[in-house]
């Protein structure tokens, strides 16, 4: 009777069991009849998304041929004569490039070359940031494009697949692909992407060929590979104040020899017969009162001169300063401004007390006024008329008079002076030499400020601000 009971038991529940199950399988059923169209579109959602993959990775070999133009090797020599080398890229067609701090640091005389093989050089350093904040500086060169690589403007994720191109140990252009294996101290894109030395400063792209990263460094041996989040450079902010500002460059002055010579921080328009420039231009912003590098005595030959610079041999003996024009003191910002600015083509005859007072009072002061503004657009020069008495055996001409001419930009506001002061020890204030650009002109033959609007360039000259 119990077994009876107990058989009878386990019976409904198998059967209760069948029917729930049915039941179940019907709602499964009917859920997946409901979900039919919507798992198709899933499934085909899918498939696009890997089509467009594929895609985009076959269309990498084009990519390569288009992004390569916009890409550059960047080498010269550092102080100790080693070569050194790195890469770098076009952000914008009118010549505004961008690499790593730590490749142009300590070059000399550096070139840029491009896909084609075409050489130029760089005319102005627009903003630089050091190696411990985001390891980038932007710059511009003296030749204009059809072409920049675009700057992405969205968000990139682990696993995204990337590739670069670089000039690693000297072999330019050349491609690597990878993925993104981690994000770094909020800053840095960790890839493995391989970098090599010589691959430095160049773009980072996702696989639509925008960039995402500037690539810096990498350590040996491993898949462990940096680059620089592009969207933490301010590349907009330096755009829209350079638009506010005016396009202006070094190059914005006449020269009337036409052997214009450009250092990495400044520019020269040299004139052999005096065996010194007519005019010496430079840049100054807050960031580069920052001093990082202490004064270095190293008086050189400029070979950039093609007919020969002035010697240290010309001014030994003669009771005159060497002095500068694009001072030492507004270069202390970095080693490779330091060491251009000792260059004998930025030299020129100056009495001791004349240089090391009244002059390098005013060097003092612009350096003062560049800490209150944006940016300060400096020329420096010695009025090469009249002179009488020359030293040394190239004959180096002893000017009579000096000048600056300063443009300060502050809140969209634009402002000029200049000075003209005698070569010779002055008790006097600064105030008293102050006067217009125009008549700086009228002294010196030269036209400052050519590429402004005419109507600013009027307005500026004609009167003057003592900021």
């Amino acid at each position: 009777m119990i077994n009876k009971r107990i058989v009878t038991f386990t019976f409904l529940i198998i059967l209760t069991t069948i029917v729930t199950s049915c039941v179940n399988c019907s709602r499964s059923a009917r859920s997946k009849l409901r979900n039919t169209d919507e798992n198709h579109q899933i499934h085909n959602t899918n498939r696009e998304k890997k089509e467009v993959k594929k895609q985009t990775v076959n269309n990498l070999p084009s990519l390569f041929q288009k992004l390569q133009k916009s890409v550059f090797m960047i080498y010269g020599v550092d102080s100790h004569n080693e070569i050194i080398q790195g890469s770098g890229f076009v952000i914008d067609k009118s010549g505004i490039c961008i690499t790593n701090y730590h490749v142009l640091k300590n070059l000399n005389k550096c070139k840029i070359k491009l896909y084609d093989g075409k050489t130029y050089h760089i005319t102005e350093i627009i903003q630089a940031s050091n190696q411990e904040a985001l390891d980038y500086v932007i710059f511009k060169i003296n030749t204009t494009f059809n072409h920049s690589l675009e700057i992405s403007k969205q968000n990139s994720q682990i696993g995204d697949d990337v590739f670069a191109i670089g000039s690693p140990r000297g072999l330019e252009n050349t491609l690597t692909k990878g993925a993104i294996s981690q994000f770094r101290n909020n800053k840095y894109i960790q890839i493995d992407a391989t970098i090599d030395h010589g691959s430095s400063g160049g773009p980072l792209f996702n696989m639509k060929g925008e960039v995402i990263g500037i690539t810096t460094s990498g350590i040996e041996g491993s898949d462990l590979n940096f680059a620089i989040d592009i969207s933490k450079v301010p590349i907009k902010n330096i755009f829209r104040e350079k638009k506010e500002k005016l396009n202006i460059t070094f190059d914005n002055h006449t020269s009337t020899t036409g052997q214009i010579i450009h250092h990495s921080f400044y520019t020269l328009s040299y004139v052999e017969k005096y065996e010194q420039p007519e005019w010496v231009a430079y840049k100054l912003i807050p960031q580069y009162l920052v001093k990082k590098v202490e004064r270095r005595n190293r008086f050189k030959i400029d070979r950039a001169v093609k007919t020969g610079s002035a010697t240290l041999t010309d001014y030994k003996g003669s009771g005159y300063d060497r002095g500068h024009l694009a001072p030492a003191g507004a270069m202390s910002f970095s080693s490779v401004a330091m060491e251009d600015s000792f260059y004998m083509s930025n030299m020129s005859p100056q009495v001791p007390g004349f240089n090391r007072g009244i002059w390098k009072s005013l060097e003092s002061k612009v350096r003062y006024w560049t800490s209150s503004s944006d940016s300060l657009y400096v020329v420096s020069g010695p009025i090469l008329k009249n002179i009488s008495k020359t030293i040394g055996e190239n004959k180096v001409g002893v000017p009579n008079y000096y000048y600056k001419v300063i443009v300060k930009f502050k809140n969209n506001k634009t402002q000029a002076c200049a000075f003209l002061l005698p070569n010779k020890k002055s008790n006097k204030k600064l105030n008293d030499y102050l006067c217009t650009i125009d008549e700086i002109e009228e002294l010196s033959g030269i036209d400052f400020n050519v590429n402004f609007p005419n109507s600013l360039e009027n307005e500026l000259e004609k009167k003057y601000d003592f900021f």
